[in-house]
Parts: C-alpha cells; sequence; structure tokens
C-alpha cells in the first residue's frame, strides 16, 4: 500500500474535517442571524481537533491541550512553518543554483532583520555605515557611477521609490532600485530597469562582494568581521547596477537614516516620507532623535523633499537643523493638505521631488514632461508593488470571493489610516472587517491593538504569528493585548478576538467567518460582495513579513483585484 507523506496526510486531514466544521457550524448558527455571535466555541473545536490530529501524523505525539508547555506549542508552530516558505532570504524558492549558493555564504552573516528585538538589548545592534563603505570601495565604489535619489520615512518609502523609478525610466533613464524588506524573493530587494534582478546576476554580485568582505577581513580585520548580511547585499546592489549600466538608482534607507548602510551615497535628492516612533530603541528614543537620523541622509548641494508636517514641530525642526548644518542644501515641504489618503499623500510626495529635480538641473525640460507622473501612470506602477494596499479577490468554502487586502503597516499611526481609509472607499453601510494580525517584538503592539479596535467597522481580530524567530512576538501575546485594550478603551462595541499561531489556520479562520448561515443570507452575500458597495472584507496587516507568508497561502483561491 502506498504510504502518504505527512504533507499530503495534512491536506487530507484539512478536507475530511472541513465538510464535518461546516455542520458544526450550520448547527450552532441555526438560530443566529450573524455567524460572529456563536462561532467562538466551533472555532476554538476544530482548531484544537486539527492541531491534535496534524501533531500525530506529523510527530506521532499526543494531542494538544490549551495546559500543554509552550515548548510543545513552539515546536508545533516550527512543524507549522516548515510547510510554507520561510521569510528570509534561505527559504526554499525556486532561486538558481548560483543564487542559491550565494544566499548560502550570505546567510551566514549577521543579520539585524533577524535578531532579537526585545527592549533594552537593540542598542548592541552596530548601526554605522563605515563598513558597507569599506567593502564598496574594495569594489572600486561601483556606487560613484550612478546618480540617485534617497527615500527614508516611517510608512510611504515604498510607494514614492517606485513612483521615482517608473518616472525616471518613463523619461527614458536606465534605472534600478534597493528595497528592504522583501516579500516572498530576495530578488525584490534589486531591480533594474522596472524588473526584479536575475537570479543569477545577483548571484554572482553576492558572491564577489562575499569575497570583498574575506579581503576586507584580511586587511582590516575589525572592519571586514563587523559586515552584515544587509552590507554585503546593498554592496552586491550597486556593483550589479554598474555592470548593467544603471544611469539613476532610486535607494530605500534600511532603518534610520544617518548610520544605515545606504548611507554611503551623495544624493542630489533625499525624501523624507513621515516619522513615526518605530526603532526608537535604535535610533530614538523620541521622535525627534528620529527625524535627527533620518535627516541624516541630506548631503551638501542636496534637495530634501518631506511630506513631514511643517507644524508638526517635534519632526520638523531637526529636519531644518540638518538643512541649516548643510552646505547650499534646501528643503521643500509636499503641501498635500489635510485628510489626504496615504496613496494620495505619497503621489504628491513623488510629483514634488520629480519638481525639485526639474529646479535643480537634474532633468531637463523634455525629461520633465516626458515622465510626469499623470493618474493613470501612478495606478499602473502602484500595482507592481507587493503587499502596499494590495487587494486581492479570495474564495471562502462557498466559493463566494471575499476581498483580501495586506499591507505591510507596522506602526499604530499607519495601521489606522489604512484601515480607517478602507472604511472611507467603500460605500456599505454595515461593512464588516475581519482583520489578521501579526507583529514584530519591537513594534507598539498597544498602539497597533487600539489602531485597529477604533474603527467601529473591526468586527473580528484573529491574531496570528509570523515565526517562531526572536524578533517576532506570539500569537499569545498578541491576543492577551488586543483583549487588554479592548477592556480599558471601554467600546460601545464587542469585537470578537481569536488566537492562531499558524498563519494558514488564522485565514481559514477569517474565510470561514465570512460564510453566510442559511441559504438566502447566502445568496444575499453573493449579491452585495459583487456589489461595490461590499459587505465583508478580510485586513492582514502588522508586518510586511506577515504578508509575505500569506500571499502564497493565497495563491490557490485568489486573483488580484484590477
Amino acid at each position: 500500500m502506498r504510504q502518504f507523506s505527512p504533507d499530503e496526510q495534512y491536506d487530507m486531514l484539512l478536507k475530511t474535517h472541513a465538510h464535518v466544521f461546516h455542520s458544526v457550524i450550520r448547527n450552532s448558527c441555526t438560530n443566529s442571524t450573524s455567524i460572529r455571535s456563536s462561532v467562538s466555541v466551533p472555532i476554538r473545536f476544530h482548531t484544537q481537533l486539527l492541531r491534535s490530529m496534524s501533531s500525530s501524523i506529523t510527530h506521532h505525539s499526543s494531542a494538544i491541550h490549551p495546559s500543554q508547555p509552550d515548548s510543545i506549542k513552539q515546536s508545533q508552530q516550527i512543524a507549522a512553518d516548515n510547510r510554507f516558505p520561510p521569510v528570509f532570504s534561505n527559504s526554499h524558492h525556486n532561486y538558481s543554483p548560483t543564487l542559491q549558493n550565494a544566499l548560502t555564504h550570505l546567510d551566514s552573516l549577521i543579520d539585524w532583520e533577524r535578531q532579537s528585538r526585545v527592549v533594552g538589548q537593540q542598542r548592541q545592534m552596530r548601526v554605522d555605515s563605515k563598513p558597507c563603505q569599506t567593502l564598496l570601495h574594495h569594489l572600486n565604489n561601483p556606487h560613484h557611477s550612478l546618480q540617485s535619489i534617497h527615500i527614508t520615512g516611517s510608512k510611504g518609502k515604498g510607494s514614492v521609490s517606485t513612483l521615482m523609478e517608473s518616472a525616471l525610466r518613463k523619461c527614458g533613464k536606465r534605472t534600478g532600485w534597493i528595497r528592504s524588506p522583501h516579500v516572498v524573493r530576495i530578488t525584490e530587494r534589486i531591480g533594474i530597469n522596472g524588473h526584479e534582478i536575475n537570479d543569477d546576476l545577483l548571484g554572482n554580485a553576492i558572491m564577489k562582494s562575499m569575497e570583498a568582505k574575506y579581503e576586507c577581513e584580511k586587511l582590516h580585520s575589525v572592519i571586514g568581521k563587523c559586515m552584515t548580511w544587509f552590507d554585503v547585499l546593498t554592496a552586491a546592489g550597486f556593483l550589479a547596477m554598474r555592470d548593467m549600466n544603471v544611469e539613476w538608482a532610486v535607494v530605500e534607507v534600511g532603518m534610520g537614516g544617518e548610520r544605515d548602510s545606504t548611507n554611503v551615497l551623495y544624493s542630489p535628492v533625499s525624501i523624507i516620507t513621515n516619522i513615526y516612533l518605530e526603532h526608537a530603541d535604535i535610533i530614538g528614543p523620541t521622535r525627534a532623535d528620529i527625524a535627527c537620523e533620518k535627516a541624516g541622509i541630506i548631503h551638501a548641494n542636496a534637495v530634501c523633499i518631506t511630506s513631514v508636517d511643517k507644524n508638526d514641530r517635534e519632526v520638523a525642526t531637526p529636519i531644518e537643523n540638518r538643512v541649516k548644518q548643510t552646505k547650499n542644501a534646501r528643503l521643500v515641504y509636499v503641501e498635500s493638505g489635510k485628510n489626504i489618503s496615504i496613496r494620495d499623500e505619497n503621489v504628491c510626495t513623488a510629483r514634488t521631488a520629480w519638481k525639485e529635480m526639474l529646479a535643480a538641473g537634474l532633468l531637463t525640460e523634455s525629461e520633465y514632461h516626458n515622465g510626469l507622473l499623470d493618474d493613470a501612470h501612478c495606478e499602473k506602477a502602484l500595482k507592481q508593488l507587493i503587499g502596499r494596499a494590495e487587494t486581492l479577490l479570495v474564495r471562502n468554502r462557498e466559493f463566494v470571493q471575499v476581498p483580501f487586502l495586506v499591507d505591510g503597516a507596522h506602526v499604530a499611526e499607519s495601521v489606522y489610516r489604512v484601515i480607517h481609509e478602507v472604511c472611507q472607499s467603500n460605500e456599505a453601510v454595515d461593512l464588516k472587517l475581519i482583520v489578521i494580525v501579526a507583529v514584530g517584538r519591537e513594534k507598539d503592539s498597544k498602539g497597533i491593538s487600539k489602531s485597529i479596535l477604533s474603527v467601529d467597522s473591526v468586527c473580528d481580530v484573529i491574531c496570528t504569528q509570523i515565526g517562531t524567530e526572536k524578533p517576532y512576538l506570539s500569537s499569545r501575546e498578541m491576543y492577551d493585548t488586543l483583549n487588554q485594550v479592548q477592556s480599558e478603551m471601554n467600546l460601545n462595541r464587542n469585537v470578537n478576538v481569536y488566537e492562531e499561531m499558524n498563519v494558514q489556520n488564522a485565514v481559514e479562520v477569517a474565510l470561514k467567518l465570512t460564510e453566510s448561515t442559511s441559504a438566502s443570507s447566502h445568496r444575499h452575500f453573493i449579491r452585495e460582495n459583487l456589489s461595490n458597495k461590499t459587505k465583508t472584507m478580510i485586513i492582514g496587516i502588522g508586518s510586511l513579513h506577515l504578508i509575505g507568508k500569506l500571499r502564497p497561502m493565497l495563491a490557490s483561491k485568489t486573483k488580484t483585484i484590477e
């Protein structure tokens, strides 16, 4: 008899119990007009049953029980995680042999994205541009061969960099980009002329950068040994751009600004999108400190464009002071108006920067007009950006297509704006939002919880976790925080809060919450959700790393909304 693999057995288990669970849901909701009011017990029953049986298949161990030690739960989470692509570069994507070999070497280096983010331990992180500068020197300074636009900020870097790169390419320039983090594949981080970098090209560039690092260790042992994963990848990006004759690079800061690895550039254009309280234990602790750090990308004879509110003196003053202290630097505030959407704010920032490039003599009149960012061009460019207000249509088990928005917003202010704007753009009077959330350990989980709960349309929140690595907050901690915040807020409604360690289980719970409870309501649900007045929507939010896990899981039942 054929022996089925653990994965095949797990999939059969899901299919077998889907029908049973559906019946449980139906029966429990017979006397209810809303699945939300009675779904918590069957969901808990279902997930515990599913976990216990999958555990016996994969580990031949006893069923999960809430009282089991955290170590057992963690091992089960690791086993579940192994079914899906991990976030970082050593994930088993279909990389070419050349790139996979290079990533094996790269992943031997310190990667601060994967280190513990427990408050009080982050100051040990090396935040300094000198190692990357030394590495690039040993590669004959490939970054000196191109012009650049340097972008920092707490939210909007990806959108603004996408728009600027697109405008440059539209006016005839050969372009490149450096972005972080990646959502699915590491090749997202580096682009050449509008496309992700070729696997082999990146692999070869990484290996050349690694060889230069080893040389640096021999000549400058301390600096060489300090070179990190991000230093080497940044250098590899500039090296690949030089080899591909890139004229203009649009470069996103990894974290902060002045001491970031990317601040080896002397860009004639720098952009600061906005400033929230994040990475405070590394570049803070105050917003003024963070602003000062981000303003460090402003250099002599350069123009800085910022969407920071001029009246927000805590962050505006440090930026203005940096400009005053920098020879021939100019500062331009974006005039975007109040109560503007995130998308429109980013578009306004990019258009202002494009205009200032003409004023600075970096573009000819012809290039400026050819690259103008009209509405249609902006829409097309922003659709290429993964995990930023990206809306997918996902089928539930009733074959109804439910809108599923994924966004990497990870600070309280931006989380609120994303969810609030979903409500503003939807015509439904009684819109129901189901939120799946997972965050990094150093993020303001309490502030993010308050942002989610502050939106009246949010009815259900499912707390999950991105993985078991040190930087991530556990689903239990997020669950406890949300419940605590809800009790403190004294809301005039009750928001159902669930915990699901495994991201796929969280998705399944969210989709079940969209299902109808009777034939008549089923027809009504289909009719409403196919109209412009969508009544039910799922939002995945809290981290781009979460989006990196969600998208592959949704691929089989998803199409992107045009």
